[in-house]
């Protein structure tokens, strides 16, 4: 039996809430359908593959790293994993834990640091190689303003307009 667009509970829904509460009920019933269309064999779950077909997702260079942020258990994710990894996106959602999204993006090895490599790898990604490495250092240089590595914390001073960071951090995937 296949997954389909009637079959989300009310206590699935209710669960979701709870742990997202900057959607209304409305909002998890769209995405669930959103969801639905992306599982195009109808498993209930997607994979890697298909996340990186939500077009939000297809057209950003870092679509990798996107798509890393969702916990796949066993290579699939389910709905209520979905719902609530795109959660940080919503408009809703506080700067500060779309910071913590943006950090982790650009932390690529994960050791709770933005070091230079880090910085290079995803500045790669984002402008391939348009850039020389004497600019990709520039930049690095600037942005890590003397540090060996940076924490969230200096990272998080970076960000003087929270207003930019909501825009930025924002998409409306939730759509019919």
């Amino acid at each position: 039996m296949g997954l389909e667009e009637s079959a989300l509970q009310a206590e699935e829904v209710e669960e979701i809430l709870s742990s997202c509460p900057q959607y209304s009920t409305k909002e998890i019933r769209r995405l669930y359908k959103r969801f639905c269309r992306i599982d195009r064999e109808h498993r209930g779950t997607v994979n890697p593959s298909d996340l990186m077909h939500i077009p939000e997702f297809a057209m950003n260079p870092l679509c990798s790293r996107l798509v890393a942020l969702f916990p796949a258990k066993d290579g699939f994710v389910n709905f209520k994993q979905f719902a609530e990894t795109l959660a940080v996106f919503h408009p809703n959602t506080r700067a500060e834990e779309k910071l913590k999204l943006m950090f982790t993006i650009y932390d690529e090895d994960g050791d709770g640091f933005i070091s230079r490599k880090d910085l290079i790898t995803v500045l790669l990604m984002v402008t391939g190689k348009h850039l020389g490495t004497e600019r990709l250092n520039s930049i690095a240089d600037e942005y890590l303003r003397g540090c060996e590595k940076m924490s969230f914390d200096q990272f998080k001073d970076g960000f003087t307009d929270a207003r930019a960071v909501q825009d930025a951090l924002t998409i409306r995937f939730i759509v019919d």
